[in-house]
């Protein structure tokens, strides 16, 4: 009786090994992607179109962006602004990489149009970067449709 629990303690342990579990229950481990990000966007003919920074909450696959700092938007500048969410779910049963999916809205103040930022892609192993594409539906005045690629990178995983 002995040797079986010893080996049901080994079997699990090589178990949480492989799957990249711990013992360790802190937001890094549990929350992989949560954390401050920065992004960039780029045209399909690879122009830096702008960049912005945010801060995304994980809670199992769903993704949730708060305190986004636009300053570096560019040519995008007119899109987005304060108020904008963002929102997003990653593959099933994924924690160290895998697809995902984000979305971001703004209205602004006073108007009845919404832009939209659709964003595609994959997270890297270990969740410290992503990537993919992005479609950008602009219905207020200055901000242009258009489509592209987005890199984003795991500046913090401490959340603010």
């Amino acid at each position: 009786m002995k040797r079986t629990g010893t080996f049901a303690a080994i079997v699990l342990t090589l178990a949480l090994i492989a799957c990249g579990g711990t013992t360790n229950s802190s937001t890094t481990t549990t929350n992989p992607a949560t954390g401050a990000w920065s992004e960039t966007l780029t045209s399909a003919s690879n122009q830096q179109l702008g960049s912005f920074t945010f801060n995304m909450a994980q809670n199992n696959t769903a993704l949730n962006g708060s305190s986004m700092d636009f300053a570096n938007m560019g040519s995008l500048a007119q899109c987005f602004g304060a108020g904008t969410v963002m929102s997003g779910q990653m593959g099933p049963g994924m924690m160290n990489g895998g697809t995902m999916n984000m979305t971001m809205t703004w209205t602004p103040s006073g108007s009845a149009e919404t832009n939209t930022m659709v964003m595609q892609g994959n997270m890297a192993n270990g969740m410290g970067s992503g990537s993919g594409t992005f479609t950008i539906t602009g219905q207020t005045p200055g901000c242009t449709s258009q489509t592209g690629n987005f890199s984003m990178s795991h500046t913090s995983r401490n959340m603010m």
